[in-house]
């Protein structure tokens, strides 16, 4: 799931399930107010593992100036 919350912030949650193995992965971007009312972008990521599962969470700029981004979920 994506949801854009304004625009400053988004994110993006999946919760996935095989067999015993689950990952529950969340991401978040956020500009924040930094030195002389400049926005500064800032990206965070978990991703929790259960059951012997290997979990890893990424994201990256896809648009430099509108700081569009990627998330990409991986599971083991």
């Amino acid at each position: 799931m994506q949801s854009t919350l304004s625009p400053d912030a988004s994110y993006a949650s999946v919760r996935y399930v095989m067999g015993s193995k689950v990952c529950a992965f969340s991401t978040t971007f956020v500009r924040l107010a930094g030195a002389g009312g400049v926005k500064v972008p800032k990206w965070n990521r978990t991703a929790t593992p259960e059951g012997g599962a290997i979990c890893t969470a990424t994201s990256r700029v896809t648009n430099l100036s509108t700081h569009a981004w990627t998330a990409e979920f991986t599971m083991k």
